[in-house]
């Protein structure tokens, strides 16, 4: 008689770790719509000492990392058609944009960098 062996089974779990990101932008418009520029108090408020002007910026990221690396950082002004980066350091902020064609304004918030960076 023939005897037949099998080959014992063989169980393989494999487990998949996965892991959740919360992303935060730090960046918010300051107006909701597009093609606008930053002021301060009003629309006709745009003093130079307000910001700090960077221009050859190639990117909208780029700018966004100048605001994160200057004190005092209110927001940007930014319009990439031209490279043209305004960090905002105005003590009171942005308080008004106005309809410029090709910028966008933003306004930074450290708070919300800082508890991102808690959160991860």
């Amino acid at each position: 008689t023939a005897e037949t062996t099998s080959a014992p089974s063989t169980t393989t779990l494999s487990t998949i770790t996965t892991s959740s990101s919360i992303i935060v932008d730090e960046f918010t418009p300051v107006d909701a719509s597009s093609d606008r520029a930053c002021r301060g108090a009003d629309s006709r408020d745009n003093l130079a000492s307000y910001y700090k002007l960077f221009k050859g910026m190639a990117t909208l990221e780029a700018c966004k990392d100048l605001c994160r690396a200057t004190d005092a950082c209110a927001g940007i002004e930014f319009n990439g058609n031209i490279g043209r980066c305004e960090v905002w350091i105005r003590p009171d902020g942005i308080g008004a944009t106005t309809q410029v064609q090709g910028y966008q304004c933003l306004r930074y918030s450290a708070d919300v960098a800082l508890a991102a960076a808690d959160v991860a």
